[in-house]
């Protein structure tokens, strides 16, 4: 997945997946939060599997902290016959989510950020240094 969409929640704390993520997402997906950053990540089935076998590589003390942490801050949910899916009140509350918030692909999820937190997120990238990483590594 690829890109990024501002759109809003619901009174029913309901968000839209814009379409080109419904198409890849499908209609069973895992919620999480994000162990990461301020944002909840959106998986498939599969791709949740393939994270959770990743957590299960971890040496032992690790993976049990992981995996404790990741399988109780993540939910199954079903998008509905519009293209919508439920928030939780933690899990919103979790990310700071208010009304207007910015789903991003990150190839084999998805994240649902605060466009806020987006924003600033976005802007504290230092675009010139990581292209001279990048072009270090023949970028």
């Amino acid at each position: 997945m690829l890109g990024k969409h501002k759109h809003t929640i619901d009174a029913k704390n309901r968000i839209f997946l814009p379409a080109k993520y419904r198409d890849e997402l499908g209609n069973d997906l895992v919620v999480a939060k994000s162990i990461t950053g301020d944002c909840l990540r959106v998986y498939t089935s599969a791709n949740w599997e393939k994270y959770e076998a990743k957590i299960r590589e971890l040496p032992e003390i690790e993976a049990e902290e992981a995996s404790f942490w990741l399988t109780t801050n993540a939910e199954r949910v079903r998008v509905d016959e519009q293209g919508r899916i439920a928030l939780l009140p933690d899990y919103r509350e979790y990310a700071n989510l208010d009304k207007e918030i910015i789903s991003c692909g990150r190839g084999e999820y998805m994240e649902i950020w605060n466009a806020k937190t987006f924003e600033d997120r976005q802007a504290s990238v230092d675009v010139s240094k990581l292209r001279e990483a990048l072009r270090k590594r023949g970028f």
